[in-house]
């Protein structure tokens, strides 16, 4: 807010206190008629805002259940009683009332006595308060503790109260609650009075007040009780502006800025209006007392022609305060606060505009060092994604094969294939530590042996010529001499019906492979999640793939490429790519990969995991 603008809220509102206040008055069927101003301030006509003037007034101290025991509440009930009754309002009064007898009383108060659409109804109540799960609750005396579920079948709920506040035809209700629990039927708010009162007051309302929040313990000392009185009697400046009116918004907002003070903000009072749009437009008005007419030597001609006043020194510059304080109270900028204390250094509000002022600097800091901490964290991820990405296209990448091997692959060698290779090379002198199809660490020694005798280049890996030529060298066995076999005898003819001729023929065929390269390839390609599991659950069991990673088995294993390299009846030999995700939180991943082969056999329905290769040599783990 500028200080022009403060200034102009200023001048607005002298304008309004510059006038005497109304001569409102009480006629002897207790109507209460209010002047109405027009926005210049200029009373445009006189109006019957309410014929009747009605109170429940509700005080428990003794509970019996399981809640301490208060000692001021019925006090407090019997002093606002006695006041109610001195200002023209007609008390029922309820001390110590059950679940039961709360509920049909404030039903019946209501229903009953607000069935008069002119008349005004005022509930007050002294007593526990309670919130659970944002809901509030008001506690009757026979109420046990919450943890006991009949707590929810005794006390009443606010929603029931929201309830019971809509049945009245009234069109004024305002209900102030001297006990602590949350807002939960009416929006908690600190809405500015109106300059005067205008006609805005006569549309209906249902108007709440609490003497503490949720979660806060209420004094129960009187104070709360005794400000209100002084409030309603004219002993304390409730009428921010001035007219001679209290109305429930201005009482609010003073019971609000002086609790909060006089507790140091352990004690907020929280106020606001029903959250229903037919009963959120007008204002309770209570009618304060006239004070005497003060006499002020110095008055303007013009003004007493006019038949005003001018107010003493000291209330004019407290109402200039107040008007300033209730033109910045809900701003958002501490230069507003700082203005008022630059302006009041003694002021009735200092320790208020303190504690805004540090309260908005406090939520500043708060904000700037959570959007450094968001730019951190961003900053963050975006480095981790772009490492998670580039670790993932180089895991996608084909691993590249060496040309030796890869010229060995191409001549399609099977397992019969390289028994014999093997069985050449031990007989040639190069030992492959046994013959069993599988070219591990011993072959891969007794293949370069062999290509060093010969001159060639060491790699370890075959030629077709220098598989040709070891073949060729190594010697053959010597034949056995079989005995002369006794002559066959003749072959006899014999009628086989159709279907054991076919099973015949089938017999003579040669068997065929289980499997070929590209059925694995497909199966493969179709099944990738089963074989991923596989290779999980082929990992915690025998600790023999990712665990050097992390020096700790993986969380998670996923297969990125399987290429077959080479199928022999049953068996398979494939090149699987595996990586690792793990976990560093908020979904960031840190790949680790492993490529080796494995060998798998085929069930007839699909693979099985039964060895891996571990440097050069194929171990076997079962299957």
């Amino acid at each position: 807010m500028t200080k022009s603008a403060v200034r102009g809220a200023l001048c607005a509102l002298m304008l309004i206190l510059m006038p005497a206040p109304p001569a409102g008055a009480v006629d002897s069927d207790s109507a209460v008629y209010v002047e109405l101003q027009d926005g210049s301030g200029t009373v445009s006509e006189r109006w019957k805002l309410y014929g009747s003037s009605q109170a429940l007034v509700i005080g428990i101290d003794d509970y019996s259940n399981g809640w301490p025991r208060l000692s001021n509440a019925i006090e407090d009930a019997e002093a606002v009683a006695a006041e109610l009754e001195a200002r023209g309002f007609e008390v029922t009064k309820l001390l110590n009332p059950g679940g039961e007898k709360l509920r049909s009383e404030l039903r019946s108060f209501f229903a009953l006595k607000g069935a008069d659409p002119d008349a005004r109804l005022f509930v007050w109540f002294a007593g526990h308060g309670y919130t659970e799960f944002g809901e509030g609750y008001l506690v009757p005396a026979d109420a046990p503790d919450p943890s006991n579920p009949e707590f929810r079948l005794t006390a009443l709920h606010m929603g029931d109260v929201g309830s019971m506040v809509r049945i009245a035809r009234s069109k004024h209700v305002f209900a102030v609650f001297d006990a602590c629990f949350a807002g939960t039927i009416f929006n908690a708010s600190r809405a500015r009075p109106p300059a005067a009162i205008t006609r805005a007051v006569t549309e209906p309302v249902r108007q709440f007040l609490t003497s503490g929040d949720a979660d806060q313990q209420v004094s129960d000392n009187g104070s709360f009780r005794k400000l209100f009185i002084k409030a309603l009697n004219g002993r304390e400046a409730g009428d921010a502006n001035g007219d001679g009116y209290l109305t429930g918004t201005e009482l609010s907002l003073f019971l609000e800025d002086r609790v909060v003070n006089l507790t140091n903000s352990a004690q907020t009072p929280r106020s606001g209006k029903l959250r229903d749009q037919r009963f959120d437009q007008g204002d309770f008005v209570f009618l304060l007392p006239q004070p005497e007419q003060v006499q002020v030597a110095a008055i303007d001609t013009a003004d007493a022609a006019a038949g005003t006043r001018a107010l003493p020194a000291i209330d004019r510059d407290l109402a200039v305060e107040l008007a300033f304080w209730d033109a910045i109270k809900a701003s958002e900028s501490a230069s507003d606060y700082r203005a008022y204390l630059t302006a009041y250094p003694e002021g009735q509000f200092v320790p208020l505009a303190q504690a805004r002022i540090a309260e908005l600097e406090a939520r500043v800091a708060r904000l700037e060092a959570e959007q450094a901490r968001m730019r951190q964290e961003e900053e963050a991820r975006r480095q981790a994604e772009a490492e998670q990405a580039a670790q993932l296209a180089a895991l996608q990448k084909e691993p590249q094969l060496d040309p030796a091997e890869e010229a060995e692959l191409a001549l399609g060698l099977n397992r019969a294939d390289r028994k014999e290779l093997q069985a050449a090379l031990t007989a040639l002198g190069h030992d492959t530590g046994g013959i069993d199809g599988f070219f591990g660490p011993a072959t891969r020694g007794a293949i370069r042996s062999y290509q060093a005798a010969k001159g060639e280049a060491r790699t370890g890996f075959l030629t077709a010529s220098l598989a040709g030529r070891l073949i060729a060298e190594a010697p053959k066995p010597e034949p056995k001499l079989e005995p002369k076999p006794a002559p066959e005898p003749e072959p006899q003819t014999v009628e086989l019906t159709p279907q054991q001729a076919e099973q015949t023929q089938t017999a003579a065929l040669p068997p065929q492979p289980a499997v070929s390269k590209q059925e694995v390839q497909a199966y493969a390609a179709a099944n990738h999640d089963r074989l991923t599991r596989q290779f999980l659950d082929y990992n915690h069991r025998w600790r023999l793939l990712l665990e050097a990673i992390h020096g700790r088995p993986p969380n998670k294993i996923n297969l990125s490429a399987l290429r077959v390299k080479e199928v022999s009846g049953d068996e398979i030999v494939a090149t699987a790519t595996l990586q690792e995700n793990r976990s560093l939180g908020r979904n960031f991943y840190n790949p680790a990969s492993l490529t080796t082969d494995f060998l798998f056999k085929w069930t007839g329905s699909g693979l099985e995991i039964v060895g891996h290769k571990d440097g050069y040599e194929m171990r076997r783990t079962g299957g």
